[in-house]
């Protein structure tokens, strides 16, 4: 909530480093400062030494946003999405972080200029769930043929995996992603172990393997998802 009373449903945990610096924040007031989309150069216009920033989605990765907000000094920081809809979370953030939707952020960026720039926090956490299907998956069936899809599911969020820097000063580079673009490389993995114990397989029996195997998947009410939503359920490439 803000020093202007509002209080903001959107508000979720993006990413902390430790319990510890996430619960610091918990029942206490700072003043909050924007600083843009949370570049380095945008950090260094403004003051957040002990306070929060208030950043914009975009440009910049989730977590480059909050290693910039602690090298200036910020105690935590809020990222408010630049379009309608949720973000990812991103384990590991340098300072424990908030995430707001569009038109919350936008509210509490356009309150700092009626005088409202102070913000508290009540930190709740959930009951424990465990894998659940992202609502940016994609759902079956597939057009013109009207195939069920998808076979099978698999990790697909926030996922550390290695990316190309395209610097041959720093050749190694790594950030957090989502989408098939994460989850294709697991399935493959886990069809290769599968070739590697059983070399005469064919791709039916591969797929077959996978799907027969996997576990199925329950949302956070603990309702089955839709086949045209997991497929056969969550790939489990130790019992193919």
């Amino acid at each position: 909530s803000t020093g202007s009373d509002q209080e903001f449903d959107s508000a979720k945990v993006m990413g902390f480093s430790t319990v510890e610096e996430l619960l610091a924040l918990d029942g206490e007031e700072f003043e909050f400062v924007y600083a843009g989309l949370g570049s380095a150069a945008e950090f260094e216009d403004v003051n957040v030494e002990g306070k929060i920033a208030l950043i914009v989605r975009g440009e910049y990765p989730f977590v480059e946003k909050a290693e910039n907000a602690k090298a200036a000094g910020a105690v935590g920081a809020i990222i408010f999405n630049n379009v309608e809809g949720v973000q990812p979370e991103a384990p590991g953030m340098a300072v424990p972080t908030i995430m707001l939707s569009n038109a919350d952020g936008v509210a509490m960026r356009d309150g700092i200029e009626d005088g409202f720039n102070t913000v508290s926090f009540s930190i709740e956490f959930d009951k424990m769930v465990g894998e659940t299907v992202a609502d940016f998956s994609s759902r079956g069936p597939v057009m013109d043929t009207w195939m069920i899809k998808p076979d099978v599911s698999a990790p697909g969020v926030n996922i550390t995996s290695t990316v190309p820097t395209h610097q041959a000063d720093n050749p190694h580079g790594y950030a957090a992603l989502q989408g098939t673009s994460m989850a294709a490389p697991h399935v493959a993995g886990a069809a290769a172990l599968i070739l590697e114990a059983n070399p005469n397989w064919g791709v039916d029996a591969v797929k077959a393997s996978l799907m027969n195997t996997a576990e199925n998947l329950y949302d956070a009410n603990g309702k089955l998802y839709p086949h045209n939503t997991q497929g056969a359920g969550s790939s489990r490439a130790l019992d193919a």
